[in-house]
């Protein structure tokens, strides 16, 4: 009887295990990637070229002996680095928001106002930082595809001047603008999405740091004291950029 017994729950249980083994298997639950979305804060590092364009109004006639006013330009590109931090909402395919950054450029743009004698009559035309702070608006081409423009202030430190020298090289005056201004900023560009946190940007800004005024200072009352200038600086950049969001 005992061992009748035994045989029927080994029967039952070789027949459990066969039917489990026939049952199918779950596949794991993939987890879905979190959907794209633009709102949120973000910061980030921008590089590029900046071609500053300085220019020069002589209206008293430094280079002249106060005949003939003359107005003098020149451009010249060098590199800007920096840093950027801002905040965008979303709203369907529409996101907006507002950006600040600062950045640093090298590479000032100079020139002569006498051609033959570049030594005694340089002029020379510098924007060594530049910050702003902008509003953005655009439109998503696809969830991770951003196109957009921007606009704002700006502010930047010049260091102009337009020196004139005798022949010997002794300074005879000189004119010298070196001060913080503020102007405009206007751009667009395009910003890429690689996943819920990292982005890269392509961009296009055009800056007026408007213009600045300054009077001339003569070495042993010669005679160009009192002599006016005024330098205006723009900059046309192009910057690429990596921003993390957090």
């Amino acid at each position: 009887m005992k061992s009748r017994f035994l045989a029927t729950v080994s029967a039952l249980a070789l027949s459990c295990g066969a039917q489990a083994a026939d049952l199918p298997v779950k596949a794991p639950i993939a987890l879905a990637d979190p959907p794209m979305n633009w709102t949120g804060w973000y910061a980030g590092l921008q590089g590029g070229f900046a071609r500053d364009a300085g220019g020069f109004q002589d209206p008293d006639g430094l280079y002249t002996a106060g005949f003939a006013p003359r107005n003098f330009g020149t451009r010249h590109t060098g590199g800007i680095l920096g840093g950027h931090v801002g905040y965008n909402w979303q709203n369907a395919r529409f996101v907006y928001g507002f950006e600040a950054d600062a950045s640093g450029l090298w590479g000032n743009a100079r020139t002569a106002a006498l051609p033959a004698f570049p030594a005694q009559s340089p002029i020379s035309f510098d924007v060594d930082w530049l910050a702003t702070f902008r509003g953005r608006a655009g439109f998503t081409l696809d969830p991770a595809t951003l196109v957009y423009v921007t606009g704002g202030v700006a502010f930047g430190h010049v260091n102009n001047s337009a020196a004139l020298f005798s022949g010997s090289n002794i300074l005879q005056g000189v004119i010298s603008n070196d001060e913080t201004r503020t102007g405009w900023v206007i751009g667009a560009g395009i910003e890429r999405m690689f996943n819920a946190r990292w982005t890269a940007r392509a961009e296009v800004r055009y800056v007026d740091l408007g213009s600045g005024t300054a009077t001339a200072f003569c070495p042993d009352a010669t005679p160009c004291t009192g002599y006016r200038g005024e330098f205006s600086n723009q900059l046309l950049m192009g910057l690429v950029g990596v921003s993390l969001k957090f």
